[in-house]
């Protein structure tokens, strides 16, 4: 019995760029770590405690979506998205106060 060996051209897909031939790069703001970003919400939970006594839980929900995604989902690549978080917080503390 012979054994007959076939072979099968493989397309190239050349429209398409392959996924493991690019470089994933994220680029971390300039002086943004994860000690900065503990730091700015820990005065923001001081904040939120001294808005709190004032005026009530008006903000409860906020601060626990907040506080859930500083504790289980921020890592070291989304870092930008924590401080945008934290800052939006802050804004809406401050729109209250007004």
């Amino acid at each position: 019995m012979a054994v007959v060996e076939i072979k099968v051209p493989v397309k190239a897909h050349k429209d398409r760029p392959r996924k493991d031939k690019e470089p994933k790069t994220t680029v971390k703001p300039e002086g943004l770590s994860r000690d900065a970003v503990a730091g700015k919400f820990s005065a923001t939970s001081r904040q939120y405690e001294t808005y709190k006594a004032k005026n009530g839980m008006r903000l409860d929900r906020e601060w626990n979506e907040l506080t859930t995604f500083i504790q289980f989902k921020m890592n070291g690549e989304n870092l930008d998205d924590a401080v945008r978080r934290i800052e939006s917080f802050r804004s809406k503390m401050q729109a209250e106060r007004e």
